[in-house]
């Protein structure tokens, strides 16, 4: 296995920028990137395995393009990172593999001139794959549409005609699985606690405290979750909305508008909007509660 072949052990900021992207990093101490400014990397095909430790002061995404394999068992504390680009994400701004107990500490993302596109507090655009355990605390801001506290779009693009490096247990959809925001959002639309716009995405076993306010669809755990066809299967189960919703347009404790199937979701937040609005969804276009 190439990625097992190329294990290497990083302890210092220095030695994590001199790796090459197609490898298994494993981090054997904390790390502060307080004096590092862009991505690490504009490719990553490799493993990065936290091992439990934390990296501090992020200021830009980590990585600006996965391209399948894995990411795990990291911490980001005490970030403050300006968006200058669409998608945007701390760890990464797009891309598809495993991202696994990742959890994001007191970080704030806000926008250059307020108006970037597919903002999440873990990642911009996620294209295919899985993310499970992961959390987020803190703030994200921007006026644009697809605004996040963990993915700002989650839509699932199909590599079946490319080389894309995947797991061998990847599924052709998105899973969003047990994962934990708390929150400030102010968005424009498409604004969810865990992820702004989502597309043949399954998020199960969510929960979102806070505030999320937005412009059109707005919700605690998505702000806009549809298919492509009526016959793919998608979903929102047993997610819980603990987080006040304020929209300016359609909004829902779990959901804004939603086109998939919601099961077994609970909100216990106030849902405020200035036209549709539900306890679990603000607009249902197909019956699927």
């Amino acid at each position: 296995d190439t990625h097992t072949q190329h294990m290497i052990s990083v302890d210092t900021l220095q030695e994590l920028k001199a790796v090459e992207s197609d490898c298994t990093i494993q981090l054997t101490s904390d790390i502060d990137f307080s004096n590092h400014s862009g991505s690490l990397f504009n490719v990553f095909t490799g493993i990065l395995d936290g091992n439990g430790y934390t990296v501090h002061n992020v200021s830009s995404s980590i990585i600006e393009q996965l391209k399948g394999w894995k990411i795990k068992d990291i911490y980001v504390k005490d970030c403050v990172a300006i968006a200058s680009t669409s998608p945007y994400g701390i760890l990464c701004e797009k891309g598809h593999g495993h991202i696994s107990n990742v959890h994001l500490e007191d970080c704030t993302i806000t926008v250059e001139q307020n108006r970037a596109n597919k903002v999440g507090g873990l990642v911009g655009k996620f294209e295919k794959g899985l993310i499970k355990n992961c959390s987020f605390t803190g703030k994200v801001t921007s006026e644009g549409h697809d605004i996040a506290g963990l993915v700002g779009d989650s839509s699932c693009i199909d590599y079946a005609n490319e080389e894309s490096n995947m797991p061998s247990d990847t599924t052709d959809q998105i899973h969003i699985l047990n994962c934990e925001v708390d929150v400030v959002i102010d968005g424009g639309s498409s604004v969810g606690g865990i992820v702004g716009r989502s597309v043949n995405t399954y998020v199960f076993d969510c929960k979102a405290e806070g505030r999320v306010s937005g412009g059109e669809y707005t919700g605690g755990i998505s702000g806009h979750s549809t298919r492509n066809t009526d016959q793919q299967k998608t979903a929102i189960k047993n997610c819980q909305n603990c987080a006040y919703i304020e929209s300016k347009g359609p909004a829902g404790g779990i959901v804004g508008l939603s086109r998939v199937e919601l099961c077994r979701n609970q909100n216990k937040a106030e849902v405020i909007g200035e036209s549709t609005v539900g306890g679990i969804c603000g607009i249902i276009e197909k019956d699927n509660i």
